[in-house]
């Protein structure tokens, strides 16, 4: 440029060659500064065009909610299938940024958001969770507002009209709304003018536009990105990128177009059938067509979100709208053309008995809480965690420095979200404020940090109730550390454990998901167990110790204990805060599989019994320690510590009591040094409780003391236990007075009683006193035929006895009966038969008497008196009274 300077009041004059050249040299330096901010303002717009949009997500009681942020003018178009709605923006290229449908979960009812490009234009996919309804319409400038709805009973089906599967079309209006809304009376023709674009159909390209007003000097800038676009100035608002055309395809071959054919009868007659057994409903166009017209969706209704998303109410400036304003940027719902078929609406066999099964339920009880009180996934925003806080916090405290409730409330759902129960407590408890349901929020808070509620407090009455309440009924009634639940408490159908617990963040699943599945496998549920666990795995990330710990119990549940043992000795080896836990379950696995526990596990538990004394945990490690050191053959030192505990702690008696009694349950006398076992056992048996609940441990320690050759110190154990006249205990102390040789009690202590074992003791004992013939009465039946013919033979029933199963019994019976070979019924063996027949032939006398033929028919006499005697092998005779 040149500059020129007049002075006075005569024409100027005219430029020379030299200003000529100054204009030259001037203009080559204006392009050489400007075309490099070209290229750059070429390179960034495309650039922001192509950047992530927002989409937020969030719930309310019976919808959730997603808000698209788009360039404005952008045509699109939404389709419903089953549980897959398919959001089209035809001939732009779009990207969203997905983060709250996934990981982050705030819209429950959507399980996935996935965008593909095309050469046609964009595609969103949104995967539903449920057999819901999706509605779609404009809100203001650049929003489209995406409702997925539950769907209505009929009876409510008046009351909340919804629009009908199939394909909706419209477009964001391409120009801001004026800050100034339009005076009260005014047109609808007025107020729909500052959008003319809105009516364009899909796919047509936005005309030119008048810049936005800018804000007023001094105003804040707006916090919502899509109210930031509205002010910006026209450069900065991100245009549609044209896609390009789409490729020629070749014409399909007649062979393929008539598989398409065969595939499209198919399909249809699957329809066809499904629509038979009321689980497909065919709407043709016209009947879409009508429902359009008669359930559109209204944006002044949709605009009564959720607190936890404020700013999806307001317009592209962050003031609400009116509702007249709402409703004349709302798209109108369009039918479904001719092109796309019937629309459907799908029922499967399962819902559709479930809906069945519901309609006549009874009203849940008074005490139980509604559902929105307990959704703690609306507790919170996308925003990250300390954005939250630290904005909840600078809340806390109103007007004249009073804490404001609404505002503690609202930290206090905050820390509850994310797992912080103790800072949730503090803050009830110091903040010197009442606010709502402050009672269900504190004992929250204790279950979300691992406690138990009060058990008066609102979330222990949840019990038994339906929905998000019986799901924390049953939460918070199972014992955190060891998962058991009290006996009787009602479990959720698998159907409801699902739902609710699909709806947690990642946060609350990992923190309330394993102490779930720990009381379901309590309960015996062990596949809903499985199927919290893999709720709780399915976010990206290390799930926890925790969920470790339960998938180890799971596997135990379901048979397979070597792979739960590795994962126990992973969580000891790496010292994990659950260790001790891993610890306890580790050693009663391998006890209950008659393993011993691990080398040093009974000093390693005593370590950390003795970090954790007189706690709970660290009476249940002191228990698997009394119990690793008995298995480990340290019986005595064992019972010294029962007894030690019991001396310290007398009000414990009973616990640990029992404890004794289990260890001697399973403990048995070692065969290399039975007497060690003696010892223990009878230095410490009065350990044992005189009532019913110690029987089965006096039993088992009674027949291991009669084993071992002590029947006089296993009556004494008996002796409570037989005063209760149990049958178990009078068979016991039976075999005890036999091997004393006691036929009198043994007879009176078997009275009125049968079985095989109590057969062969009476037996022995009527043997005894040399009744063979009552002994083989007895034994009758019993299947002891070897034990029938030496009864036999005792009472001098050779008949009888020659039926025994040994041959040597039978030669017997046979040289008793003065038979011969042939009675005897002798083995085909040369080897065995031929001395057994030679025993049984008749001597032949010898011509001439000599020694040697003496002497050999004395050998032959003792080895038959020695033959006699083995194969009678009756109990010594009884003594008499007294002698």
């Amino acid at each position: 440029m040149s500059v020129q300077v007049r002075s006075g009041h005569g024409p100027a004059p005219s430029p020379g060659p030299q200003a000529a050249g100054l204009r030259a040299r001037a203009a080559a330096l204006a392009w050489s500064v400007l075309l490099p901010a070209l290229v750059l303002c070429a390179l960034i717009l495309p650039a922001a065009a192509q950047a992530p949009l927002l989409l937020r997500a969030g719930d309310q009681s019976r919808m959730s909610r997603l808000v698209l942020d788009l360039p404005p003018g952008t045509p699109w178009s939404t389709d419903q299938d089953g549980r897959t709605v398919m959001v089209r923006f035809p001939g732009i290229a779009l990207d969203f940024d997905t983060r709250a449908i996934f990981p982050d979960r705030r819209a429950s009812r959507v399980l996935s958001a996935q965008v593909r490009n095309e050469v046609t234009g964009t595609i969103l996919f949104l995967t539903l969770a449920c057999d819901c309804t999706a509605e779609s319409f404009a809100l203001g400038p650049r929003k489209l507002i995406i409702d997925v709805r539950d769907r209505t009973s009929p009876k409510d089906a008046a009351e909340a009209p919804r629009a009908p599967e199939g394909r909706v079309e419209g477009n964001v209006a391409a120009e801001a709304p004026s800050r100034e809304a339009p005076p009260a009376g005014a047109a609808p023709a007025a107020r729909t003018a500052a959008a003319p674009e809105a009516q364009a159909p899909a796919g047509t390209a936005p005309s030119a536009q008048a810049p936005a007003p800018p804000p007023p000097a001094g105003a804040a800038p707006p916090a919502d990105p899509a109210a930031a676009l509205a002010h910006a100035p026209d450069g900065d608002v991100p245009v549609p990128t044209p896609m390009p055309r789409p490729e020629t395809r070749p014409a399909l071959k007649g062979d393929d177009l008539a598989a398409i054919e065969a595939a499209r009868s198919r399909l249809m007659e699957k329809l066809a059938r499904a629509a038979e057994q009321g689980l497909v409903e065919f709407r043709t166009p016209e009947a879409g067509a009508e429902a359009a017209e008669g359930q559109a969706p209204s944006a002044a209704a949709a605009a009564e979100a959720e607190p936890g998303m404020p700013e999806e109410t307001a317009g592209a400036d962050g003031a609400d709208q009116p509702a007249d304003a709402a409703q004349a940027t709302e798209g109108p719902a369009a039918a479904p053309s001719p092109e796309d078929g019937p629309a459907l609406t799908v029922t499967t066999a399962r819902e559709r008995d479930r809906a069945a099964d519901t309609e006549g339920a009874a009203p849940p009880p008074p005490y139980c809480l509604p559902e929105e009180a307990l959704d703690i996934t609306s507790w919170a925003s996308s925003e990250p965690v300390v954005t939250q806080i630290a904005e909840a916090r600078a809340g806390l405290i109103g007007e004249f420095d009073r804490p404001d409730p609404e505002a503690v409330s609202r930290l206090v759902r905050l820390y509850i979200h994310y797992g912080f129960g103790l800072e949730a407590q503090d803050l009830l408890d110091n903040m010197g404020t009442q606010i709502p349901r402050s009672a269900l929020l504190r004992d929250l808070a204790r279950v979300v940090e691992g406690g138990t509620p009060l058990p008066d407090g609102p979330l222990a009455l949840q019990v038994g109730c339906p929905g998000r309440a019986g799901f924390w009924g049953l939460l918070a009634a199972t014992d955190p550390e060891t998962g058991t639940v009290p006996p009787g408490i009602p479990v959720p159908d698998t159907t409801t454990l699902r739902d609710v617990f699909s709806e947690f963040p990642a946060v609350p699943r990992r923190l309330l998901g394993p102490r779930m599945a720990l009381g379901l496998l309590d309960l015996g549920r062990e596949a809903d167990a499985g199927l919290v666990l893999s709720l709780t795995a399915v976010h990206p990330g290390d799930p926890g110790d925790a969920y470790e710990y339960a998938r180890a119990k799971l596997l135990e549940a379901q048979g397979a204990p070597e792979a739960a043992e590795v994962i126990y000795r992973q969580l000891i080896d790496d010292n994990r805060p659950n260790a001790p836990a891993a610890m306890i379950a580790l050693t009663e696995s391998r006890l209950q599989r008659g393993l011993p526990p691990p080398g040093a596990m009974a000093a390693d538990l005593a370590g950390q019994a003795r970090q954790v004394r007189r706690t709970e945990q660290g009476r249940r490690l002191e228990a698997a320690e009394i119990e690793a050191r008995a298995a480990s053959g340290e019986l005595d030192r064992a019972l010294r510590l029962i007894a030690d505990d019991l001396a310290e702690t007398p009000g414990r008696g009973a616990e640990l009591r029992e404890a004794a009694a289990r260890v001697l349950a399973r403990s048995r006398a070692p065969e290399a040094d039975p007497a060690s076992y003696a010892a223990a056992v009878l230095a410490h048996r009065t350990l044992l409780s005189e009532g019913p609940e110690a029987d089965p441990a006096r039993l088992i320690v009674a027949d291991e003391l009669t084993r071992i050759g002590l029947p006089n110190a296993a009556l004494d154990i008996l002796g409570p236990t037989l005063s209760r006249g149990a049958p178990e205990a009078r068979l016991a102390a039976a075999r005890a007075h036999d091997l004393l040789g006691e036929s009198t009690p043994t007879l009176d202590l078997l009275e009125g009683m049968a079985g095989p074992d109590v057969a062969r003791l009476r037996a022995a004992a009527l043997a005894r006193r040399q009744d063979y013939a009552g002994a083989r009465i007895a034994l009758a039946g019993a299947g002891d035929r070897q034990r029938e013919a030496t009864l036999a033979f005792a009472a001098g029933d050779w008949a009888a006895a020659l039926e025994a199963p040994d041959p040597v019994a039978r030669t017997m019976a046979a040289y008793m009966a003065g038979l011969g070979p042939e009675a005897a019924n002798l083995p085909g063996a040369a080897d065995v038969a031929a001395p057994l027949a030679a025993f049984l032939a008749t001597p032949v006398p010898e011509d001439e008497i000599s020694l040697a033929g003496a002497r050999q028919t004395i050998d032959l006499s003792r080895s038959a008196r020695a033959l006699i005697t083995e194969t009678l092998g009756l109990p010594p005779p009884a003594q008499a009274p007294g002698g």
